[in-house]
Parts: C-alpha cells; structure tokens; sequence
C-alpha cells in the first residue's frame, strides 16, 4: 500500500471555498437587510464555478471532465454494486460523485444567473442593471429559489453518498479532499504532478476571491430604501414649499382687497 497525491491544491480549495460560499449564501438569503452579503457570496460562488469549468479541461489528471465524464446508467450501477458490496474501487471521482459534480456545478450556475437577473429587476442593481426588465422579477425568484433548494438537496446526497463511500471502502474521503492524498493498492494509479497550471489556477483563484472583495457589502433592500425615504423627504419638502406660496399669495389677495 502506498499513498499518491490524487487531489491537487487548486481542486481542493475550490472545494471549500466552494462549500463555505453556499453555506453562506444560502443561510443569509433569507435575512433582506443582510442582502448585500448575500450577493458577494454569491458573486464568489459564480467566480468559483467559471474557476472550475476552466480547471476541468486544465487541471490535474483526476479534476479533469474526461476523468469523471457524466454518466448516469454508471452512477446507478455503482450505487446498486455499492450497497450488494460489489462496488469498484475509483481513484478519483466515482460514477456516482462524478454526476453529483455536474449537478453542483449546473444547479450553481442557474443559481447564480438567475440571482443577478432578480438584483437587477428587484433592486435596479447588479452587472444586469438596466437589462433585466422589472416584470421578470417573480419568474426570476422561482428559479432563483429552485435551483438554491435543488442545490442544496445534491449537497446533502452527496454527503449521504460521501459518508456511505468512506465506510464501504474504508478510507476518508474527507480527509482525502483536504490532503490532497489517497491509500491505493501498487499499480493501481500514478500521482498527480504539481504543474505550473496549478500556480496559474492558484493565481486565478485568488484573482475571484479579491475581485469578489470589491463587492458593495452595504447594497440591498436598506440602502433602497434610504434612497427612497430620501426621495420622499424631497417630495414632502417641494409639497410644503408650494403650500407656503400659496399660501403667501393668498395673504396679498387679501390685502389688495383690504386696500
């Protein structure tokens, strides 16, 4: 027995990041004051994605698509071999996480895409601003809400499938994700070789985590509404005006009247 680097570090910390940027998203998706938060998550689980889908064609031999091309006749062999203990041992992704992968990363981008398209046509804010029309704004949040719910249902699966994978084959698959290493039987597969790629994917992933940092913290539905209140204060404030010169005017009515 021996152990190989499976996992390079780019994989493994878009992983993560990926992982933190959902949570958090998801959890602060709820909260309207907190909308701006929200979003730079958000913004920073697009960035990731468009990483990922760069780093599949790439990347280390196992985070490449041609690795782990989707297969769903496979994954369901895989799941029924897994539970009659005749599953196949797979270096990298196996059949069955190789479709959640797809999924993940399909479902993420509808949520994204379709997040933007819902801040522009709510809030007039956004790289969409001024593209999305307002009356998109209902059909938006559906799929907006879908596709983060959708999202969510694959996590918790995979974690199921991730769970039951360490137990059947008795090893972390976790830890694996987080070392970048794996135990395999002599001959069964070769290292993945740090490249200069990895170092331009690194480069790549730190440009998305500072690009997303320029993010406006504070946008959402309190800052529109100070506009709004500010608008309306000058709206009362013109309404007054008019008020008091009608009212002087009157006033000089009645004292020619006087006269």
């Amino acid at each position: 027995m021996s152990r190989i680097l499976v996992w390079d570090l780019p994989t493994r910390l878009f992983h993560w990041l990926l992982v933190a940027a959902f949570i958090a998203a998801y959890l602060l998706g709820e909260e309207d004051g907190l909308l701006g938060w929200h979003s730079y998550f958000g913004y920073l689980l697009g960035g990731l994605i468009l990483f990922r889908l760069v780093w599949g064609f790439v990347g280390g031999h196992y985070s490449r698509f041609a690795d782990f091309p989707p297969a769903p006749g496979a994954a369901w062999r895989y799941v029924k071999d897994l539970f009659a203990g005749k599953e196949r041992h797979s270096l990298g992704h196996n059949p069955a996480g190789a479709l959640a992968i797809y999924a993940l990363l399909g479902l993420g981008l509808a949520t994204v895409v379709s997040g933007l398209v819902l801040f522009a046509a709510d809030k007039g804010l956004g790289p969409l601003a001024g593209i999305a029309p307002a009356h998109w704004e209902d059909a938006a949040e559906e799929v907006h809400e879908f596709a983060a719910n959708a999202m969510l249902l694959v996590v918790l699966v995979h974690l199921a499938g991730v769970a039951v994978g360490s137990l059947k084959h008795r090893e972390n698959l976790p830890r694996a994700m987080v070392t970048g290493y794996k135990t395999v039987q002599p001959g069964q597969g070769a290292a993945v070789p740090v490249s200069k790629a990895s170092l331009v994917a690194l480069m790549m992933l730190a440009g998305v985590v500072l690009l997303a940092t320029q993010h406006d913290f504070s946008v959402g539905d309190d800052k529109v509404r100070v506009v709004r209140e500010a608008g309306d204060g000058q709206e009362d404030e013109g309404d007054h005006d008019d008020e008091v010169h009608e009212g002087l005017q009157g006033k000089d009515k009645d004292e020619e009247h006087g006269d």
